[in-house]
């Protein structure tokens, strides 16, 4: 007996544009059944990506390629070569959140101290970097209120912008 291609529900990101060149990305997947996210995204971005509860799978290459992400932690993609547009598999009970940057904007945070991080030194700015990680527990504090956010709609930028800059300096408060 054939088994049918589950059919996954299309869903969108919650999206917040902080500035230009930052975007944060919520997901939350409260339900029984998997969920499926798209975003185009071009080669100009650096993508950081959160599980905070649950897991998820990255789809690269219409499919052919999968990636899963657990609870607690992240990952860094970026590949200055080609577009890597966002395909999420996002399983039941699942929540993610990503902050896309622009490697402009991204550029200038780290002007005076191109070297701490080691994809934007000159050998590898044009190399592509993978890198996975784990959600320490002072960045699980902002991811929840990331994705817990019920204050007022008129605030939500600038929050999200405070909460977006510092989820990544903890991420790069690494020895």
């Amino acid at each position: 007996e054939l088994k049918a291609q589950k059919s996954i529900a299309k869903s969108t990101f919650n999206e917040t544009t902080v500035e230009d060149g930052v975007m944060v990305l919520t997901f939350r997947n409260d339900g029984a059944e998997a969920q499926s996210a798209v975003k185009d995204i071009d080669s100009d971005y650096i993508q950081f990506h959160f599980c905070v509860k649950g897991s998820s799978q990255f789809l690269f290459n219409e499919g052919r390629y999968k990636l899963n992400i657990l609870e607690e932690n992240s990952l860094l993609l970026y590949n200055p070569q080609r577009d890597l547009p966002i395909h999420l598999e996002i399983n039941p009970h699942s929540w993610m959140v990503s902050i896309l940057i622009s490697i402009k904007k991204f550029h200038g945070f780290f002007s005076h101290e191109a070297d701490y991080i080691t994809f934007l030194s000159e050998d590898n700015k044009d190399k592509k970097y993978y890198k996975d990680g784990v959600i320490t527990p002072s960045m699980a504090i902002v991811l929840n209120q990331l994705i817990n956010y019920n204050l007022n709609t008129t605030i939500k930028e600038l929050y999200f912008k405070g909460k977006a800059y510092e989820l990544l300096s903890l991420y790069f408060n690494r020895s």
